[in-house]
């Protein structure tokens, strides 16, 4: 999935951890948060959207599965 839909997912659906398995990041997720209307990362931090667009991370995300 593109970054602009992944970013709609989210937002969408606040707490769906979102991955790019095949980006640097591989171990890391990214979720939307509706108390803080933001998108952070796994580890609480505001996911620079602009930078992982300028490091070309356009596709690929795909939604964290839960065993």
């Amino acid at each position: 999935m593109c970054i602009t839909d992944a970013l709609e997912r989210m937002k969408n659906n606040p707490g769906l951890k979102m991955t790019m398995p095949n980006h640097y990041r591989s171990w890391e997720y990214n979720y939307y948060d509706e108390n803080c209307k933001t998108y952070l990362t796994e580890l609480g931090e505001v996911w620079d959207i602009g930078l992982s667009m300028s490091y070309n991370e356009l596709d690929g995300y795909e939604d964290v599965i839960s065993i």
